[in-house]
């Protein structure tokens, strides 16, 4: 199930059960976020109570590494132990089952982006006013990594800008360390000049603003 709370924040529950119909219609009146669900059966009826319990717990595990969605399931699902063949069957499914669900447009169990540590293409920066803040452009927007640093003074910047703080800060996003605040989880920013904008806390001209090498985005675009 797939929905929106009262932060805007995409919010997701994953879950399973021999009786769909009966378990959507209970959710009707015990969960109010959603408004769109799911719903994956195997077509033969090949698909036992060991299967689908590996299945609600590889898709939550998945899910939660992801850290697109909050979650809203109470209780980490258990694992079920199946044999060899039938974890590699199951992986297959869910390979299949990734690739439906992003095509319907929803990224769930899509990562960011690689960490830092491990791609091996530009990593822009920016290194001013005693911050050190690192990300990359990708197809999605610009995502500013884990652990960047972020100012703990807001100047003159709009009021859309003041409620994303806002909102980061409440989410725990954004946390104060020190003399300034840092991430703590990877965030996709629609533009590179808001990134800047957040992360100096004041209005930024991104693309002039993340460098690779002394060169800024713009100058490497271009």
């Amino acid at each position: 199930m797939l929905g929106k709370d009262d932060n805007d924040n995409n919010v997701a529950y994953i879950g399973e059960s021999e009786n769909i119909m009966q378990r959507l219609l209970q959710h009707v009146g015990a969960k109010e976020f959603w408004h769109e669900a799911i719903v994956f059966i195997s077509k033969d009826n090949n698909l036992n109570k060991a299967h689908i319990k590996y299945l609600e717990s590889r898709l939550y595990e998945i899910a939660k590494n992801a850290d697109r969605y909050v979650l809203d399931n109470t209780t980490k699902p258990t694992k079920s132990n199946i044999s060899e063949p039938d974890v590699a069957e199951m992986e297959e499914f869910i390979d299949n089952l990734m690739l439906l669900v992003n095509t319907l447009g929803h990224k769930i169990f899509d990562s960011i982006i690689s960490s830092p540590d491990t791609v091996s293409d530009e990593i822009f920066q920016i290194n001013q006013k005693g911050l050190l803040a690192k990300g990359k452009p990708t197809n999605e927007g610009f995502v500013v990594f884990k652990n960047s640093q972020i100012s703990l003074n807001l100047g003159a910047v709009n009021s859309s800008v003041q409620s994303l703080r806002e909102k980061y800060v409440s989410l725990g996003v954004i946390k104060e360390d020190g003399k300034y605040a840092v991430l703590t989880k990877d965030v996709i920013f629609s533009s590179p000049s808001l990134a800047a904008t957040l992360v100096l806390g004041v209005s930024s001209n991104g693309p002039k603003t993340w460098k690779y090498n002394g060169k800024s985005l713009k100058e490497l675009q271009q």
